[in-house]
């Protein structure tokens, strides 16, 4: 059983303050996503493993208006999170039973994030009132500014610590959080084929 495969899905979460100093605005829906990876690890001893993993990040981020309510604020900006992420990493895994099936796990990985589509950003139509700045209408074509992500590859980061139990001669499953490119919990199912 010198192959550990892992399967895991949870959600992602960017927090608001790096968002908030990267956009220059405090009102905006929240940067979360859906994660799906699939490592597939040889197996050095029962404990450590090595390999690849293979993920696909899809946020879930509604087209709104990004603004700021602080005096003196520019006007608000549509924006239309519109991205799909890929990334493949080296991982590192490390698992230790503690009672019976039961134990810990700790995971590490680091390699290239992709990410496919584009962030559009178009302003807002003149004349609108800080009140209105949440629901003003901004323009079709006019007032559309450059892709607002600056880079399509990131480094992809991973780094997570969780519980584990088997199920099995050959299956397991656990639960997962730490960081996968950004806050992240999620739950998975392991296989020793």
């Amino acid at each position: 059983r010198s192959l550990l495969v892992l399967v895991d899905v949870g959600q992602v979460s960017v927090p608001r303050t790096i968002v908030s100093l990267a956009a220059n605005a405090n009102n905006f829906p929240d940067l979360v996503g859906v994660s799906m990876d699939i490592s597939l690890l040889r197996a050095a001893t029962w404990r450590h493993a090595y390999g690849v993993r293979v993920g696909l990040l899809l946020p879930s981020v509604p087209a709104a208006n990004w603004f700021s309510d602080a005096p003196g604020a520019k006007p608000p900006v549509y924006t239309d999170v519109d991205l799909v992420g890929l990334d493949i990493a080296f991982e590192y895994a490390y698992r230790r039973k503690v009672i019976g099936p039961l134990g810990f796990m700790m995971r590490g990985g680091l390699g290239i994030a992709v990410a496919l589509g584009s962030v559009r950003r178009v302003e807002t139509l003149p004349g609108c009132t800080p009140a209105q700045a949440a629901t003003c209408p901004h323009w079709r074509k006019a007032g559309a500014q450059p892709n607002a992500l600056p880079s399509p590859i990131w480094p992809a980061l991973h780094a997570t610590g969780g519980l584990f139990i088997e199920l099995g001669g050959r299956f397991g499953a656990h639960v997962e959080a730490g960081l996968r490119d950004a806050p992240y919990v999620g739950v998975g199912i392991s296989l020793r084929p």
